[in-house]
């Protein structure tokens, strides 16, 4: 843990030094959120009977909920590759701690940020009027199974990075893409028959249902059993091939030489 406090103290004194970007992206979130509080009042009115939450509602876990995973996913790769480009990624990698364990450390600060950003969105619906009805119990095992699955695929990322050398130039378009076909805006049993394939291929459709199921209807983890148990099935395939793949990158670019290049 003391590792920990230190890279999130390092990353800390750096993003000061940047306060307008922080505030900024605070206000993005917001304002993003502001648009489809402007939306819901034109959104057919029978919404909440069909869905149980109001749209304005239905949305706000819709965006928090992405912008927290999609942190997850990236937060360990642009870590790595923000290191890299920095040159200081060989010097990180003389600290006396496993590699694995310093990729993930890196990440954690990223991965702060982008859970702060979901909460400020969540807080600021909850100020705008959005209803929540909210299971502590299902909430705290969503947000488990739905971290840890990606944060798996972050690491993974994270492991692709030290690879290549290469960040990923579509990563936002990637996330958008994932964030629609999940649900994030509307849901999913209005899409096309084709799309509705495409949500049943992506876990953060179930790590939505989950949240909302949690949130908006205070259903139990028993009623949710369906996406907690893809989700749980996700995180136990996906952070051990995840751990071995990044233990086998960090080994491949010390044997190539490769982490001072970029």
């Amino acid at each position: 843990m003391n590792r920990v406090r230190a890279f999130l103290l390092r990353d800390l004194r750096v993003e000061r030094t940047y306060r307008a970007a922080m505030i900024g992206h605070a206000a993005g979130i917001v304002l993003f959120l502001g648009t489809f509080g402007l939306v819901a009042p034109v959104v057919r009115h029978d919404f909440a009977a069909r869905y149980g939450a109001s749209y304005f509602a239905y949305v706000a876990v819709g965006i928090a909920v992405t912008g927290a995973l999609l942190s997850a996913m990236q937060a360990f790769g642009s870590a790595v590759r923000e290191a890299q480009l920095e040159g200081t990624l060989e010097a990180i990698f003389t600290a006396p701690v496993e590699h694995r364990r310093l990729v993930a450390m890196m990440g954690v600060w990223p991965l702060v940020i982008g859970m702060a950003g979901s909460a400020v969105a969540l807080a600021a619906a909850m100020i705008a009027g959005a209803g929540f009805s909210i299971s502590v119990a299902s909430l705290a095992i969503a947000a488990v199974l739905s971290a840890a699955a990606f944060v798996g695929l972050g690491l993974l990322s994270a492991a692709a990075v030290l690879v290549v050398k290469r960040g990923n130039p579509v990563a936002g378009l990637i996330g958008m893409v994932a964030a629609v076909t999940a649900g994030a805006y509307v849901p999913t049993s209005t899409f096309p028959s084709w799309l509705r394939w495409v949500a049943k291929a992506n876990p953060m459709a179930y790590a939505l249902q989950a949240w909302r199921g949690a949130m908006l209807s205070a259903r139990s983890p028993l009623d949710l059993a369906g996406p907690l148990a893809v989700l749980a099935l996700t995180a136990a395939i996906v952070v051990p091939a995840a751990w071995v793949a990044l233990g086998h990158a960090v080994d491949h670019a010390r044997r190539q030489g490769t982490l001072t290049t970029y």
